[in-house]
C-alpha cells in the first residue's frame, strides 16, 4: 500500500467531499461523488437574483399556491 506524503493526504478530495465506497472481495475502492444539492442551490440562487425575487416573496407565493390547491381539492 502507498504511504501518504508528509504534511498531507495523497487524496485530491477536499475534506468535505463525498466518497462512494464499494467493497468487492478484499478490495475497497473509493471514488469521488458529486453532491447535487449545493449545485442546485447555487443555480436556484442565481435564478432568484436574475429575476429580482426574494426568498420572502417565494414563500408568500408558495402559501398562495397551497391555498389555491386546497380550494381546488375541496370542490
Amino acid at each position: 500500500m502507498a504511504s501518504q506524503p508528509e504534511g498531507g493526504s495523497s487524496s485530491p478530495a477536499a475534506t468535505d467531499d463525498m466518497l462512494n465506497m464499494v467493497q468487492t472481495d478484499d478490495i475497497l475502492p473509493l471514488s469521488p461523488r458529486q453532491t447535487v444539492i449545493p449545485k442546485l442551490s447555487q443555480e436556484f440562487t442565481a435564478l432568484m437574483q436574475e429575476e429580482g425575487v426574494s426568498l420572502a416573496e417565494l414563500l408568500e407565493g408558495l402559501e398562495k399556491e397551497r391555498t389555491s390547491i386546497r380550494e381546488e381539492r375541496s370542490q
